[in-house]
Order: C-alpha cells, then sequence, then structure tokens
C-alpha cells in the first residue's frame, strides 16, 4: 500500500529494482498496463487511480489522476479507441465508469453504467466492443454484458449471466476459428472456483462447464487470465492453477505451482492475489505471480512448461 514499484526481470532469475512511485492513499488494489504509450494504471480503492508513464521504467513519473475511489479496472484497446473501464466495488458511487484514455496526460470521462439491485461493480474485461462486467452484493449480482462500442452511450445487451455465488473477475478463451467464445468466471468466496459460460450468443449465455479446486472449501478462486488456449488463474492459497481450455466443457489442470501445498493456516484470502502470462517463450510461458494484502512476502517469476500431447498412430492393418 505504500506505492507502485517497477522491477526489470529480463533476468527472470534476478528482478531488479527500477523505480517506485508513492500512493495516495492506504489501499493500492491493482495495476493495469497500456501498451501505447507505455502506461500503468494504479487503481487506489479508498482515494483515485493514478496514471503512470512507463517510457522510462527506472523512472516513472505520474502524469495525471483519476478521482474517486476504484477497485480493478480494464485497459481497451482496439485501434484508435483507448479506453480504461472501471469497476467501483467498495468506492461509491459503484458504477461502471469509462474513460478515454488516448492522452494518458488526460483522461475524459465518456459515460457511466450502474448496476440494478443495489449491487457494485467489481472487476471488467473487454473485447470486440462488448464490457463483461463483474457485479456483487444486492439483488442485481452477476456478470452484465455492456455495449461499449460507443463510449459515450453504453448500456446492457442480453441478459446478465449468473455465477450463483459473487461474481468477482472473468476472462474470454477465444477458440480458434473465431466463431465461439468462453468466459471464464470467477466467485470469490469460500469455496468460489471457476465457470465457464459459452457466450457466442449474446442474447443467450449457456454455462458450459465448472472447474474446482481440489483442496477443500475454505479456498477461494481470485483472478484468471487467458493467453492462447491457457487460463492462468490466482487461486489464493492454492496459488496458480494453469487450466488448458482446448475442449471448454472440460477443462483440464495443465500446471501448477504452490509453494504453500498443504494450504495448512490458510485464510479464504491468503495466497496468490494476481498471476500475469507475461510472454511466450521457448517451449511455453514465463508468468508473474503477486501475493496478495494478507500474505505479503513479494512476487514469483515462473516459468511454465506444457506437458507435452501424446503422439497416436492409427493403423488398420492386421485386424
Amino acid at each position: 500500500n505504500s506505492g507502485l514499484d517497477c522491477y526489470e526481470i529480463t533476468n527472470p532469475a534476478a528482478p531488479v529494482f527500477a523505480s517506485h512511485i508513492n500512493s495516495t492513499g492506504s489501499d493500492l488494489k491493482d495495476v493495469k498496463y497500456m501498451s501505447s504509450p507505455p502506461t500503468a494504471f494504479a487503481l487506489q480503492q479508498g482515494t483515485e487511480t493514478q496514471v503512470v508513464s512507463l517510457a522510462n521504467p527506472y523512472n516513472m513519473q505520474v502524469i495525471s489522476t483519476i478521482s474517486g475511489g476504484a477497485h480493478n479496472g480494464f485497459v481497451y484497446e482496439n485501434g484508435a479507441t483507448k479506453l480504461f473501464l472501471q469497476g467501483r466495488n467498495g468506492a461509491s458511487p459503484y458504477n461502471l465508469r469509462v474513460y478515454d484514455v488516448s492522452n494518458p496526460s488526460n483522461p475524459i470521462t465518456r459515460d457511466t453504467w450502474q448496476p440494478p439491485g443495489n449491487s457494485q461493480t467489481h472487476d471488467v474485461y473487454a473485447q470486440d466492443g462488448i464490457a463483461y462486467v463483474n457485479c456483487l452484493f444486492g439483488s442485481g449480482e452477476g456478470t452484465y454484458q455492456i455495449d461499449i462500442s460507443n463510449p459515450s452511450n453504453i448500456f446492457q445487451v442480453g441478459p446478465v449471466i449468473p455465477s450463483g455465488g459473487l461474481s468477482h473477475s472473468c476472462w474470454m478463451y477465444n477458440p480458434p476459428g473465431g466463431a465461439s467464445k468462453y468466459l471464464i468466471e470467477c466467485n470469490e468466496t469460500a469455496g468460489g472456483h471457476a465457470k465457464i459460460y459459452d457466450v457466442s450468443d449474446i442474447n443467450s449465455p449457456i454455462l458450459a462447464s465448472e472447474y474446482f479446486s481440489p483442496t477443500g472449501n475454505n479456498i477461494s478462486v481470485h483472478n484468471p487470465v487467458v493467453m492462447d488456449k491457457y487460463c492462468f488463474i490466482a487461486w489464493y492459497a492454492d496459488y496458480v492453477r494453469i487450466l488448458d481450455m482446448s475442449r471448454p466443457t472440460n477443462p483440464v489442470i495443465a500446471g501448477i505451482y504452490d509453494p504453500w501445498p498443504t494450504n495448512a493456516g490458510a485464510s479464504v484470502y491468503d495466497g496468490c492475489w494476481g498471476v500475469w502470462p507475461l510472454k511466450a517463450i521457448p517451449g511455453g510461458y514465463r508468468l508473474v505471480a503477486t501475493e496478495s494484502f494478507s500474505s505479503n512476502t513479494g512476487f514469483y517469476v515462473i516459468d511454465f512448461t506444457p506437458p507435452q500431447t501424446p503422439s497416436i498412430s492409427l493403423s488398420t492393418n492386421g485386424f
């Protein structure tokens, strides 16, 4: 909560501290990244979002602020369109806010959307002009599909996607071919798990499958991110779980990183807060996993080598 640190991990075995900016509050929840120009958005639930230039990572600079607290957000880059979407759970008013950050030195408010039933926006993912907004608490809990194609006039499309728990965060898996879309929705609560919805038809989301951690009802899932066919999930005391999404109706575990395998003494919110696949590397992927506020021991740089696919030859000769 003291601020945002930047590290160089060109040598992943020896991260190098690059620079630091001080926070303006005591509850810095997350950070999101925009590629062009290189910019970080440091979200503070109690105060404001700091917009940080990464033009020189060894000398980060706050170039603007977005007033009002926010729990989490998403950077939506679509050609010349650059939007920053905020979920504001815990920071009244609890709406979705859309900012034009084409010039990050001067963010411009475009529109807001208020969830029904006294619910609160929490997190958001967006692609193809649709924002998938996780809302929790109140009678309107669930994941909403919001048309942001005109950021100055956003509105709900299709039905709410029910979660059956606290709708916390989500990400999209796009199978090869481009016709299908599967939303991985995670519920942050004791026993919370991942639900996979087929959202190819915006008017008819269908629950395709669910994945539960095998370690018991006291552990919660947290945040998912997808790269290629893998969904990388921060799962608190179960740390990092990697799902192979090749068959969305039956996702399977492809990898686990867990320095706390017994979960001894773990509360619901101890462990891994976030995971991010930085890039593909020869034979696999490089990830960074950060720990939660209650664990608070730092971050891990992890290399993941996917399991080999068996080679099977079929022959009709002889039988």
